[in-house]
């Protein structure tokens, strides 16, 4: 193991700073450690034409997981190359916090989605909530759900369901609308 500013290293490659003799105890069986009393990171920089990146794979060259940065468009990419590979996102409180498996399916509380969007807790708490955190509105739009398709012979939006602010303190009505992609929706129903 190598330590650069330690003389105890945790793994292959350990790298340590403290400020004002201040040193924060770390014990990790990690490869690569890097540790600090205030904060702590790894930078990738490179020419500003550039793009910089981190590949996760094995001795053969083969790439499983890539972590890239492409400096032209400013996108960042996140991505698991193997076919059956997902991205798992993780807390302490949930094992699979968020999933995007390789079908394109995002699941929160399941490690399965069978649908593109898939919420699911053994509780009713499952739920999408719209926010408008506005506090000088009486009126207006809070949230929509939107039904559109590109369709050459019906483009555009051909149905949503609308939460609007409806005037009064406290009051938020529910409004569908429906109709011809083109054109522009009309009201059916409101509660």
């Amino acid at each position: 193991n190598v330590g650069i500013g330690i003389d105890s290293p945790d793994g292959t490659l350990h790298v340590h700073t403290a400020t004002a003799g201040s040193v924060t105890a770390y014990s990790n069986a990690d490869d690569l450690v890097v540790e600090n009393s205030v904060h702590a990171g790894i930078s990738i920089l490179t020419p500003n034409t550039q793009s910089g990146h981190i590949v996760f794979g094995d001795q053969d060259d083969n790439i499983a997981a890539l972590v890239a940065y492409d400096h032209n468009t400013e996108d960042l990419y996140i991505s698991t190359e193997e076919a059956a590979g997902a991205l798992i996102f993780r807390t302490a409180a949930a094992t699979n916090a968020m999933v995007i498996d390789n079908s394109q399916n995002v699941g929160i509380g399941t490690t399965s989605p069978d649908k593109m969007l898939h919420l699911e807790s053994n509780d009713g708490t499952s739920a999408i909530r719209f926010c408008d955190t506005r506090t000088d509105m009486t009126t207006g739009l809070i949230g929509i759900l939107e039904f559109e398709t590109t369709d050459a012979q019906s483009p555009g939006i051909g149905a949503y369901i609308e939460g609007l602010a409806g005037g009064s303190v406290g009051e938020v009505d529910i409004r569908f609308a429906t109709g011809l992609g083109g054109s522009t929706p009309g009201e059916r129903m409101r509660i």
